[in-house]
């Protein structure tokens, strides 16, 4: 694995290991390793639980002073199969990782984990380091069957995103918001700008903004390629380079890193992360 894939990977074994270290509910340590105000969607048996991660890292802090005070004397969030997979562009990274929930020595859950990664801070800085700026899961208890794990680009799993995109270029900002699943939001990084860890509603709104802003003339497109995708289940995440053109001449590039979720048989939008720069920049 090259240098920076490692990096990447060891920002999320060491975040994982953080989670009942020392036999203490306490997560502090775990903040060192992501951007707050990211947003969290854990698609789990009993509920689906979205929020900003560090409200994620609260609601796992009493859940393990309820364990360790009904007797537990330990518990471990330990990487297992799949994965690990991580991938790196430039600023942005992803990785896609087993885990297993393992209390006094016996495993208590196991799941999927994706974590979207930005390097952020001045591009000069050589000391940036990776935080994690988002988290999806699905899991499953340990006795059930282990869902359908798959790397196929489908049509369906790209509807959302595709769908997305024609939106945005069409400019069509109340269906475009039809494709989010409420209660996620985007977590924007991009060379020269301001972090921005918005809902979906912000992000709609801002995006609105930018767009609108350029003479209705101007065909913004946004393509992607070199597509990959990873499936769980009804969990997902694709990752998609992209480039913006206007009037088919490119000034953007980058990557998004999007999560999805299946209800009802069909796939939304439940998170994403961006990371971008313009083109000859």
């Amino acid at each position: 694995m090259d240098p920076e894939k490692s990096a990447v990977l060891k920002t999320v074994t060491s975040f994982l290991s953080t989670i009942g270290a020392n036999n203490s509910p306490s997560l502090q340590a775990s903040h060192a390793y992501i951007l707050p105000s990211s947003f969290a969607a854990l698609s789990h048996p009993d509920a689906l639980l979205q929020s900003r991660l560090s409200d994620a890292l609260t609601r796992v802090e009493a859940q393990l002073a309820t364990l360790f005070s009904s007797g537990a004397s330990s518990s471990a969030e330990k990487p297992c199969a799949p994965g690990p997979e991580v991938w790196v562009y430039e600023n942005i990274a992803a990785v896609w990782l087993g885990y297993e929930h393992v209390v006094d020595g016996a495993a208590v859950s196991r799941g999927v984990n994706l974590f979207g990664l930005l390097k952020t801070g001045p591009e000069e800085d050589e000391e940036r380091e990776w935080k994690i700026a988002g988290i999806a899961d699905t899991q499953w208890r340990p006795d059930g069957a282990t869902p359908t794990i798959s790397s196929t680009i489908t049509s369906d799993l790209m509807a959302p995103i595709n769908t997305f995109f024609a939106y945005m270029r069409a400019r069509n900002w109340t269906q475009l918001a039809s494709t989010l699943l409420p209660g996620g939001g985007m977590t924007h990084s991009a060379a020269n700008e301001p972090l921005r860890q918005v809902t979906w509603p912000e992000f709609v709104e801002g995006l609105k903004g930018v767009i609108e802003k350029i003479p209705a003339e101007v065909d913004v497109n946004e393509k992607v390629y070199d597509v990959e995708a990873r499936v769980c289940g009804d969990m997902a995440f694709v990752w998609t380079p992209f480039v913006v053109e206007f009037n088919g001449v490119e000034r953007q590039k980058g990557v998004n890193v999007w999560t999805l979720l299946r209800r009802e048989g069909a796939w939304w939008v439940s998170g994403c992360q961006d990371w971008g720069r313009g083109v000859g920049s």
